[in-house]
This record gives structure tokens, C-alpha cells and sequence, in this order.
């Protein structure tokens, strides 16, 4: 299902991040001018939920919902990222020039302070 076209959505984006001919470059550019918006609002939500799933106890040490446990969650959680992360570091020529490139660089920062606690 979902987990498996998000698979190949990153393989398809590593591969294509990976050329190194000026005009591959500018068409992986303009992919991830296409493609942010909509991965980004799939990254956000899923990273909501799995926010939800993680919980905190008194201690202050993360405890994990049983869904959160759960294998597809996590590989699902890495596919996504991965995608994310390729497009935030190449897809663009200059990130902080895109409409909302700062607020997704402080998601993607709140996503690392979630899942590192």
C-alpha cells in the first residue's frame, strides 16, 4: 500500500538527486518545486501522528505507544524523511528563497527533537 509507494518515490528521488550534470541538477530542481508541497504535507501530517503516538511518562523519558512500536510505522517514518531530506537538500537552488522554507526547516528540526527526546 502507502508504505510501498513511498519506497519507490525514494528511489526514484535518490536517484535522480544523484546525477551530477548541471542540467540533471535543474531538472531534480524543478521536480522538488513540484513535488514539496504535497510530500511536505504528507511528511507533516505523518509526523503529527507519530508525534500523537509517542508518549511522554513523568520521568521525562519518551515511552512508545503500541502502534508506534509497530515496524511499517518506523520504516515508513525513515522512507518519508529520507524523501524529504533529499528534496530540502537538492531540490532546491536556494531554499531560503522558497515561500516556505524556513517553516519547513523548523519542522524538520522538531521532528529530530522528537524522535531524539
Amino acid at each position: 500500500g502507502g508504505l510501498a509507494v513511498i519506497v519507490v518515490l525514494h528511489h526514484v528521488l535518490k536517484e535522480q538527486s544523484s546525477k551530477r550534470l548541471m542540467a540533471a541538477r535543474r531538472d531534480f530542481q524543478q521536480i522538488g518545486q513540484v513535488m514539496l508541497e504535497p510530500l511536505g504535507a504528507v511528511w507533516a501530517l505523518f509526523s503529527e501522528r507519530l508525534r500523537d503516538m509517542l508518549g511522554g511518562n513523568s520521568s521525562g523519558s519518551v515511552g512508545l505507544a503500541p502502534a508506534a512500536g509497530d515496524d511499517r510505522t518506523w520504516k515508513l517514518s525513515r522512507y518519508l524523511d529520507g524523501c524529504f531530506q533529499l528534496l530540502l537538500c537538492q531540490g532546491f537552488a536556494k531554499l531560503h528563497e522558497t515561500p516556505h522554507g524556513p517553516e519547513l526547516l523548523a519542522l524538520v528540526k522538531d521532528k529530530v527533537s522528537l524522535l531524539l527526546g
